[in-house]
Parts: structure tokens; sequence; C-alpha cells
């Protein structure tokens, strides 16, 4: 997002329903060749205000909007002073191999966080 969008930085408005738009469309569309190839479901958005097929509705679509404002405005600054802080390659291959790390651990607990989370919801 941060790379994509940051042309818009200067843009606040235009970017927040650009990265609003582009993301509602990309969310609808994983949802839509996920339930394809797998036929399952990731989420449902069925009971939620304004939504198309429950695969994605306005409050999501207004979170994307925000956080693609905050991750350019906020986080992408941030992030490229760290970055130019880093000289050695071999740093930005270690920063690489615990990001893919991090998102093989996410990915693989999901099952078991989504499903307690919505135990949780249940419950309450």
């Amino acid at each position: 997002m941060i790379w994509c969008f940051r042309p818009l930085a200067k843009k606040p408005v235009l970017l927040f329903f650009i990265c609003m738009i582009s993301m509602t469309v990309f969310e609808f569309l994983t949802s839509y060749i996920y339930e394809l190839l797998w036929n399952e479901i990731l989420w449902d958005y069925s009971n939620r205000f304004m939504n198309i097929q429950g695969r994605v509705c306005l409050t999501t679509s207004i979170m994307w909007g925000v956080l693609g404002v905050v991750s350019v405005k906020i986080f992408g600054p941030l992030f490229h002073r760290v970055y130019v802080k880093i000289k050695h390659e071999k740093i930005m291959h270690i920063i690489l191999l615990i990001l893919v790390t991090y998102v093989f651990v996410c990915y693989a607990i999901r099952p078991v966080f989504f499903e307690n989370l919505i135990d949780h919801l249940q419950d309450t």
C-alpha cells in the first residue's frame, strides 16, 4: 500500500478514496477467487450495512481508506528513514527473512486465531 499509493501522499482526500476503492475491489476479488479455488468462504459481511454479496461492506471499505492514509502519511516516512539507515545487504536479508517467517506464521495460526475470535464473539 505504501509503495503503490505514495504519489498521492500530498492529496489525503484523494488518497483516502483511491485506497478505499482499490482495496475494496482487491478484497472482493480475493474473496471471490479464494472461494472459486478452494470452495471456502474466508469472511462473510452479509449482516453488515451496505455489503456486496457478503464479500465487502461499507465499514471495511472506509477502514481500507483510513489504513491507506495512515500507511502512506505515517508509516511510509518512518519505514523510509529506517531503510535509509540500513547500509548492509546482509541486514536487509535478515529483515526480509524475518518478515517472510512472520507472514507464514500468521498464515499458519490463522484458523486457530479466527476460530477462537469467533467463539469469543459468539459468547459475548
